[in-house]
Protein backbone atom coordinates (compact mmCIF):
# COMPACT_ATOMS: atom_id res chain seq x y z
CA UNK A 1 0.00 0.00 0.00
CA UNK A 2 1.38 3.39 -0.91
CA UNK A 3 1.57 6.41 1.32
CA UNK A 4 -0.59 9.44 0.68
CA UNK A 5 2.48 11.30 -0.60
CA UNK A 6 3.20 8.54 -3.12
CA UNK A 7 -0.43 8.46 -4.20
CA UNK A 8 -0.43 12.22 -4.79
CA UNK A 9 2.89 12.26 -6.63
CA UNK A 10 2.00 9.26 -8.80
CA UNK A 11 -1.44 10.55 -9.79
CA UNK A 12 -1.72 11.38 -13.51
CA UNK A 13 -3.49 14.71 -13.05
CA UNK A 14 -2.24 16.76 -16.01
CA UNK A 15 -5.15 16.85 -18.46
CA UNK A 16 -4.63 17.06 -22.19
CA UNK A 17 -6.71 17.34 -25.31
CA UNK A 18 -5.85 16.73 -28.96
CA UNK A 19 -7.16 19.70 -30.93
CA UNK A 20 -7.46 20.20 -34.69
CA UNK A 21 -6.48 23.72 -35.73
CA UNK A 22 -8.22 24.59 -39.03
CA UNK A 23 -6.36 27.92 -39.27
CA UNK A 24 -3.06 26.01 -39.30
CA UNK A 25 -3.97 23.72 -42.18
CA UNK A 26 -6.03 21.30 -40.12
CA UNK A 27 -3.10 19.96 -38.10
CA UNK A 28 -3.74 18.36 -34.73
CA UNK A 29 -1.78 19.41 -31.67
CA UNK A 30 -1.90 18.07 -28.13
CA UNK A 31 -2.67 20.82 -25.62
CA UNK A 32 -1.65 20.04 -22.05
CA UNK A 33 -2.80 21.71 -18.87
CA UNK A 34 -0.24 23.55 -16.78
CA UNK A 35 1.53 22.03 -13.84
CA UNK A 36 1.93 24.10 -10.68
CA UNK A 37 5.51 25.15 -11.54
CA UNK A 38 4.52 26.38 -15.01
CA UNK A 39 1.69 28.41 -13.51
CA UNK A 40 3.95 29.95 -10.87
CA UNK A 41 6.57 30.86 -13.49
CA UNK A 42 3.91 32.36 -15.74
CA UNK A 43 2.41 34.43 -12.95
CA UNK A 44 5.82 35.64 -11.76
CA UNK A 45 6.84 36.68 -15.25
CA UNK A 46 3.48 38.25 -16.07
CA UNK A 47 3.61 40.78 -13.30
CA UNK A 48 6.54 43.16 -13.26
CA UNK A 49 6.72 45.36 -10.21
CA UNK A 50 8.90 48.40 -9.84
CA UNK A 51 9.09 50.99 -7.14
CA UNK A 52 8.21 54.50 -8.20
CA UNK A 53 11.10 56.84 -7.41
CA UNK A 54 10.39 59.13 -4.51
CA UNK A 55 6.79 58.05 -3.95
CA UNK A 56 7.16 54.75 -2.15
CA UNK A 57 4.35 53.39 -4.33
CA UNK A 58 4.40 50.40 -6.63
CA UNK A 59 3.54 50.31 -10.31
CA UNK A 60 2.25 46.93 -11.42
CA UNK A 61 2.45 46.17 -15.10
CA UNK A 62 0.70 43.15 -16.46
CA UNK A 63 2.38 41.90 -19.61
CA UNK A 64 0.59 39.97 -22.28
CA UNK A 65 2.38 36.64 -22.13
CA UNK A 66 -0.28 34.37 -23.58
CA UNK A 67 1.97 33.14 -26.40
CA UNK A 68 4.65 32.18 -23.87
CA UNK A 69 2.17 30.04 -22.01
CA UNK A 70 0.80 28.48 -25.20
CA UNK A 71 4.24 27.33 -26.41
CA UNK A 72 4.73 25.53 -23.09
CA UNK A 73 1.50 23.59 -23.61
CA UNK A 74 1.67 22.53 -27.28
CA UNK A 75 2.85 18.98 -27.92
CA UNK A 76 3.12 16.66 -30.91
CA UNK A 77 0.39 14.05 -30.29
CA UNK A 78 2.41 11.35 -32.06
CA UNK A 79 5.74 11.81 -30.26
CA UNK A 80 4.67 13.48 -27.02
CA UNK A 81 7.41 16.10 -27.54
CA UNK A 82 6.90 19.83 -27.15
CA UNK A 83 6.55 21.61 -30.48
CA UNK A 84 8.20 24.90 -29.48
CA UNK A 85 11.00 25.83 -27.12
CA UNK A 86 10.26 28.54 -24.56
CA UNK A 87 12.47 30.96 -26.50
CA UNK A 88 10.40 30.51 -29.67
CA UNK A 89 7.20 32.07 -28.31
CA UNK A 90 7.58 35.13 -30.57
CA UNK A 91 6.89 32.88 -33.56
CA UNK A 92 3.30 32.55 -32.32
CA UNK A 93 2.95 36.33 -32.17
CA UNK A 94 2.77 36.29 -35.98
CA UNK A 95 -0.17 33.85 -35.97
CA UNK A 96 -3.88 34.60 -35.81
CA UNK A 97 -4.60 36.23 -32.45
CA UNK A 98 -7.95 34.46 -32.15
CA UNK A 99 -6.34 31.05 -32.56
CA UNK A 100 -3.63 31.76 -30.00
CA UNK A 101 -6.20 33.22 -27.60
CA UNK A 102 -8.47 30.18 -28.05
CA UNK A 103 -5.55 27.89 -27.16
CA UNK A 104 -4.77 30.09 -24.15
CA UNK A 105 -8.41 29.81 -23.05
CA UNK A 106 -8.34 26.02 -23.42
CA UNK A 107 -5.16 25.81 -21.35
CA UNK A 108 -6.77 27.91 -18.63
CA UNK A 109 -9.90 25.76 -18.68
CA UNK A 110 -7.99 22.46 -18.54
CA UNK A 111 -5.76 23.83 -15.78
CA UNK A 112 -8.83 24.81 -13.74
CA UNK A 113 -7.95 28.50 -13.80
CA UNK A 114 -11.36 29.52 -15.10
CA UNK A 115 -13.13 28.38 -11.92
CA UNK A 116 -12.87 29.04 -8.21
CA UNK A 117 -11.23 26.64 -5.78
CA UNK A 118 -14.62 25.86 -4.27
CA UNK A 119 -16.00 24.89 -7.70
CA UNK A 120 -13.03 22.57 -8.30
CA UNK A 121 -13.48 20.94 -4.87
CA UNK A 122 -17.18 20.40 -5.55
CA UNK A 123 -16.34 18.75 -8.90
CA UNK A 124 -13.80 16.50 -7.18
CA UNK A 125 -16.26 15.30 -4.56
CA UNK A 126 -17.20 11.72 -5.25
CA UNK A 127 -13.92 11.02 -7.05
CA UNK A 128 -12.55 9.57 -3.84
CA UNK A 129 -13.93 6.74 -1.72
CA UNK A 130 -13.44 8.55 1.59
CA UNK A 131 -15.94 10.55 3.55
CA UNK A 132 -15.40 14.23 4.24
CA UNK A 133 -15.37 15.28 7.86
Amino acid sequence: MSTLKEAILNAEDIKYEDVEIPEWGGITVRVKALNAQQLADYQNQSMAMRQEKGTGGMDVRIRNRNAQLVVQSLYDPETGERIFKDSEYKMLLTKNAGTVQALFGLINKMSGLDRSFEERVKDAEGNFGGVQS
